[in-house]
């Protein structure tokens, strides 16, 4: 073979896609050549070794099987501008070194097992992707996987055997901005060293006590921006751990006794909700660096309501009430805050 065959030769290995006339190639980011058959991509290869691929494009509709079968790229980003994206699991094969994958506006559909092809991701961010449900074993096989976004979604029950097959390797789960109004029991099992989790602008008007069951190691929780009417003492006894609670900007009328006995609470934030009276109680036992009780319309807080609470300050800006710090029950230690929330 001639110096011309071998150099044609090793052209055409590495550019599969570039000899059908119904095939476009781009070059993007000066490093990729990405490889099109209409509205289907069927071939990325790299040109120069490059950590990370982005990929917008409002017409692509599919991924071929193997289409990102030379790349060693650690990240992978999808925009797909809104448009529906037809993948399945050997749309990512190839994708041995992948940590990272981030997939934007782009409507599709979580298949069992759909990315079992990464074996080394850590980070799985879905965002804005319309998804109204979340098939059993959509994560399974991700072995390494520590952060898992699902943010800006349609999703609006959380079934128990929902992330059935996801692993305890998960330290962060954020599910913000979705239509989330029921989470069965135990739906968060598996994750049992997650340590952050993110339920906020949702639509939950009550939460169950076996709700974070199995969360042993979760040290924050922010449920903020929701509809929860009320706070019941059995809810977040299990989250021994727990040092941040968010629960601002939500609808709560009442705290029953002892709520948030016994939990490792730092900062507890009820901004913004419509705590008419603090009873005594509803703080016995807490112990707190903050507490913030800003903007709630409190007319009255019943005598000796923070006898039994360990507080260092209080944020108390936007109620109706008068404080005083002796009647409450409050130590000489603990600050009160009317001008700052």
């Amino acid at each position: 073979m001639n110096i011309k065959a071998v150099l044609y030769l090793n052209l055409m290995l590495l550019l599969p896609c570039a000899y059908s006339e119904d095939v476009t190639c781009t070059k993007i980011q000066e490093a990729f050549n990405i490889c099109k058959r209409n509205d289907v991509l069927i071939h990325v290869n790299e040109t120069i070794n490059e950590a990370g691929l982005k990929i917008t494009d409002s017409n692509l509709r599919k991924i071929a099987a193997h289409a990102f079968d030379d790349l060693s790229i650690a990240e992978l980003q999808l925009d797909l501008k809104g448009n529906p994206l037809e993948v399945h699991p050997s749309s990512f094969e190839g994708l041995r070194h992948l940590e990272t994958l981030v997939i934007y506006s782009a409507m599709i559909s979580l298949e069992r097992d759909l990315f079992r092809a990464l074996p080394l991701l850590t980070s799985l961010s879905i965002t804005s992707c319309k998804i109204v449900d979340l098939e059993k074993g959509a994560f399974g096989g991700l072995t390494r996987l520590e952060h898992l976004y699902i943010n800006f979604n349609n999703l609006s029950t959380l079934h128990s055997d929902t992330f059935h097959e996801a692993r305890d390797t998960v330290t962060a789960l954020w599910l913000n901005n979705n239509e989330i109004y029921n989470i069965d029991k135990k739906s968060f099992s598996a994750f049992s060293n997650l340590q952050r989790l993110q339920l906020s602008h949702n639509k939950l008007t009550s939460v169950h006590p076996e709700t974070f069951h199995g969360l042993d190691q979760l040290r924050e929780l922010f449920l903020n921006h929701n509809r929860v009417l009320g706070i019941r003492k059995d809810v977040f006894n299990s989250l021994r751990h727990l040092t941040r609670l968010d629960l601002s900007h939500n609808e709560i009328i009442s705290i029953e006794e002892r709520a948030f006995a016994g939990l490792s609470l730092a900062f507890l934030n009820l901004k913004n909700n419509k705590l008419m009276v603090i009873s005594t109680g509803a703080f016995c036992e807490a112990s707190l660096s903050e507490l913030n009780l800003s903007h709630n319309g409190i007319k009255e807080v019943e005598e000796n309501s923070f006898s039994h609470t360990k507080v260092e300050i209080i944020f108390f800006k936007g109620n109706q009430v008068v404080v005083n710090a002796s009647i409450w029950g409050l130590s000489q230690e603990t600050g009160v805050r009317v001008d700052d929330d």
